[in-house]
């Protein structure tokens, strides 16, 4: 996990009974972005955005790499617009925070 944005629309509840949704939204050269969100009763309750990253022995393997050793060597979808946007506000987060 390299980063999440989570956005909760209705309150979910212990022991309700929900759907899960995940999907594959893109990559860039280093991370796979996945959105998974949760329903209630055919209404969204929250959708959350996953960066993620593949490591290995060397530290976080391409995204190129990946897919061609699933067999999805094309796989490389465009990035939804407001997930790139997202990409740029997290590049301009200063790092460490300030305190």
């Amino acid at each position: 996990m390299a980063g999440a944005s989570v956005r909760y629309r209705r309150r979910v509840v212990m022991f309700d009974r929900i759907t899960m949704h995940s999907r594959a939204l893109g990559r860039d050269k280093r991370f796979f972005y996945i959105q998974q969100s949760m329903w209630k009763g055919g209404e969204a309750l929250s959708s959350i955005l996953y960066r993620s990253a593949v490591v290995g022995k060397s530290g976080i393997v391409p995204t190129k790499d990946v897919v061609a050793e699933m067999g999805q060597s094309d796989w490389n979808p465009t990035l939804p617009e407001w997930v790139q946007h997202w990409i740029a506000a997290e590049d301009e987060r200063t790092w460490p925070p300030e305190f």
